[in-house]
């Protein structure tokens, strides 16, 4: 089971939980977003996708209480993903029901985040991406 504990010692904290400064949700992520971008560093050339052509779409919902809810629609169907989200120290921290704990830095610029994470690449297998979202709501 994992343990969510918000943190007492940040501006953008909602009904601390614990005494310790661990995560904390930052208000500027809640609400949802959508992938718009994928910038990979697979060859010796950068290359973007829009997730038209890498054949997916994501959306992501983050919720003030600390759970997030994300769909994936891709060629092999539609997945949907929940979990519990933090942030500490500009990482961004998800927890999907089941699965270990995932950490990815990211910034914010107004209504767009970048989150550094890893995407499959066929005949190479996982490389390092930046995925661009823009928050809709």
């Amino acid at each position: 089971l994992f343990s969510f504990l918000l943190i007492s010692c940040s501006d953008y904290v909602d009904n601390p939980t614990g005494p310790e400064c661990y995560l904390y949700i930052d208000k500027v992520l809640v609400g949802t977003w959508e992938l718009n971008k994928i910038t990979t560093n697979a060859t010796v050339t950068t290359l973007e996708f829009t997730p038209e052509q890498a054949g997916i779409a994501l959306t992501s919902t983050f919720s003030a209480d600390g759970t997030f809810q994300s769909t994936t629609t891709s060629s092999e169907g539609v997945e949907v993903d929940t979990g519990t989200w933090g942030v500490k120290d500009a990482v961004l921290h998800i927890k999907i029901e089941g699965e270990e704990e995932e950490t990815s830095a990211y910034t914010l610029n107004g209504n767009v985040a970048t989150i550094e994470s890893v995407v499959p690449l066929a005949g190479v297998g996982d490389i390092p991406a930046v995925l661009e979202f823009t928050k809709t709501n």
